[in-house]
């Protein structure tokens, strides 16, 4: 390789290098945020049916027992059955609200123990 043209290709190097670096950071950091992206394990946002349903979620949960009862309350007045993703944390802190939940005849969903970002979980 001629000399003359090493610095050259150097230069362009360390011009395109932190480019290419930071691309690929904002490109992570983006998915790491994603709702609808997963490295392992699958994410299921839809389920294969010809009916027309809506799935009525709630996402970390058990909230304080007090508004754990309106949500109840409003569901029971019109017969809806929902499913409450719950994280370990606040079902400790909010034990009966857990327990009216499942006692109401809701689906109860596993969302870990502090809802971290699980992207490469």
């Amino acid at each position: 390789m001629d000399c003359k043209r090493q610095p050259t290709i150097m230069k362009r190097v360390l011009i395109v290098l932190p480019f290419i670096v930071v691309v690929l950071f904002v490109v992570i950091w983006q998915l790491s945020k994603a709702r609808s992206y997963q490295v392992f394990g699958d994410i299921f946002a839809r389920a294969n049916t010809k009916e027309k349903v809506i799935a009525l979620t709630f996402d970390d949960g058990p909230w304080n027992d007090k508004y754990t009862h309106q949500v109840l309350n409003i569901l029971g007045q019109h017969n809806i059955k929902a499913t409450f993703f719950l994280n370990g944390k606040g079902i400790e802190e909010n034990i009966e609200a857990a327990k009216h939940l499942a006692e109401a005849g809701h689906q109860i969903g596993n969302h870990a123990y502090s809802h971290r970002r699980m992207v490469f979980m």
